[in-house]
């Protein structure tokens, strides 16, 4: 007799909710890429005790007739792809089939939608997957879908969700990510009838940012815009210094999907590799665009991880962008409310760009204004006077005496005096002739700096020990640095004996 056999239709269905249908997040997600898909120019989602007692998603889309209002409720049944060349392309956010009937399944399930053009529109009820009613009801063009008792005949499933506040923190995220990745579509959400989302719609990715994750957060960010190879990366990252203990706050959207990719995170931690520090992770915002054969959607029923067909160029595309935007973070500016964002938008209208590039921060790249030099009031400011000059080269064969801030290994001969501790010596100073290593050691009386202590070890007095033409320069190179500004406030400008030279000085924290 055999023992293998087909599962019942509400058995199966239950099993694929266990996969689509996570916790009440997954919920409204499947719904809110429901009313993207269906054209929603205005979004409005409530829910209650963490979305366990209820998921209303109302829409203003395209809506359903009543035979599509039905079907929509089977398995596999979609109007996102028709044949198998459809699922190398896919260019909408659902079109597996499975969200609704999985729904369904686990809930008690109330659909109402109607069209524009229907003078009536139909109400769906399925209780645990069991259809209940169908019947005509008046309603607003569009789609209204209510989700109560989730998980209500699976307790096993209801005992594993979180506390409300927890849950309502993923959906959430799940709003905060749609609303980002469609600026077009104003959201609403409320939790427990308190407003935690409104978002109106507008055409200015950097508005939204704004008005989601706040004024602040905007103006730590830097705008990215950069394509290669039919490859578009646009959007905002964070600025060096700006990181976080974790990558939930890596935002990236792919052809208007929100999604995660390794490539794309392993991208951006290779353009922050020295300006971060090791397991820490800087906040960005990127939005991928390219063509809808290149990437793979179909990777989990969740839809959430992708996988690309050139995941190399992906993510030399996606490393280059970010690092163009940290190496001109100060010409292209970020905002309003930055330092220096007037600035760049009053240099960008003059260059011609249009008053909401300017305001946005969106101007020329950084090669195409000159830089300044001259000090601002953000930029740091060194005691110069305090440095000691540069020491002239000395003659071949001749002795240099050691500084007091230098240290020296102990010689062999005999120790030699200390330099004066002023920091500016005279001129009658530096030109009187050093004394060599067999000159007795002045008194104390004649001398204004102290003697060391018998217990200190002696500085040398050999120079070569100190700077060998294999080390590329001695601590005197260093002492005798003299600072004259910064440079696009990020990098130190220095006068040395040997030029001019850059310091880094996250690379130089980095090091100490």
């Amino acid at each position: 007799m055999s023992i293998i056999r087909t599962l019942a239709p509400e058995v199966a269905n239950r099993i694929a909710a266990g996969e689509v249908i996570e916790r009440p997040a997954s919920v409204v997600k499947e719904l809110v890429e429901n009313a993207l898909d269906a054209g929603a120019g205005r979004i409005r989602i409530q829910t209650s005790h963490g979305g366990q007692r209820l998921i209303q998603v109302t829409d203003d889309g395209c809506g359903m007739d009543r035979d599509d209002a039905m079907m929509c409720l089977e398995a596999h049944a979609t109007s996102k792809i028709r044949d198998l060349v459809d699922v190398g392309q896919i260019q909408t956010l659902g079109f597996r089939g499975e969200a609704l009937p999985s729904i369904a399944s686990v809930s008690r399930f109330l659909l109402q939608t109607r069209q524009a053009e229907s003078p009536s529109g139909t109400e769906v009820l399925v209780e645990a997957g069991v259809l209940r009613e169908v019947r005509d009801c008046g309603c607003a063009p569009g789609t209204n879908v209510r989700v109560t008792h989730l998980f209500g005949n699976l307790p096993a499933r209801r005992k594993f969700l979180r506390s409300p506040d927890t849950e309502d923190a993923h959906i959430h995220e799940v709003i905060l990510l749609q609303a980002l990745a469609h600026p077009g579509v104003a959201f609403e959400y409320l939790a427990d009838q308190r407003e935690a989302v409104r978002v109106a719609a507008t055409g200015d990715q950097a508005a939204r940012l704004g008005m989601l994750m706040g004024r602040e957060v905007l103006a730590e960010m830097l705008p990215v815009d950069y394509e290669e190879a039919g490859i578009r990366v646009h959007g905002f990252t964070g600025k060096p210094g700006l990181s976080r203990s974790s990558r939930k706050e890596q935002r990236i959207i792919v052809n208007g999907r929100p999604a995660s990719a390794e490539t794309v995170y392993f991208a951006i931690k290779e353009a922050y590799s020295s300006l971060v520090l090791k397991e820490r992770y800087a906040p960005v915002v990127l939005y991928l665009e390219l063509p809808p054969e290149l990437v793979d959607v179909n990777v989990h029923p969740s839809k959430r991880e992708v996988r690309f067909r050139e995941a190399r160029l992906v993510g030399q595309v996606v490393s280059a962008a970010v690092g163009r935007a940290l190496r001109g973070m100060v010409s292209l500016g970020v905002g309003a409310g930055a330092p220096g964002a007037a600035a760049a938008a009053a240099d960008a209208t003059a260059a011609g760009a249009p008053p909401a590039a300017a305001a946005t921060g969106s101007v020329a790249p950084p090669a195409a204004r000159p830089f300044r030099l001259s000090p601002g009031p953000q930029q740091l400011r060194l005691p110069v006077r305090d440095l000691p000059p540069a020491p002239a080269a000395p003659a071949a064969g001749s002795v240099v005496p050691a500084t007091s801030s230098s240290p020296r290994p102990p010689p062999a001969a005999a120790p030699a005096p200390s330099s004066s501790s002023s920091p500016s010596p005279s001129p009658s100073s530096s030109s009187s002739p050093s004394p060599s290593p067999s000159s007795p050691a002045p008194s104390p009386s004649s001398s204004s700096s102290p003697s060391p202590s018998p217990s200190s070890p002696a500085p040398s007095s050999s120079l070569s020990s100190s700077s060998s033409p294999s080390s590329g320069g001695g601590r005197e190179d260093l002492a005798g640095l003299r600072i004259l500004g910064m440079l696009r406030e990020t990098y130190v400008v220095a006068a040395g004996p040997r030029g001019l030279v850059l310091i880094d000085p996250v690379a130089a924290q980095q090091r100490v």
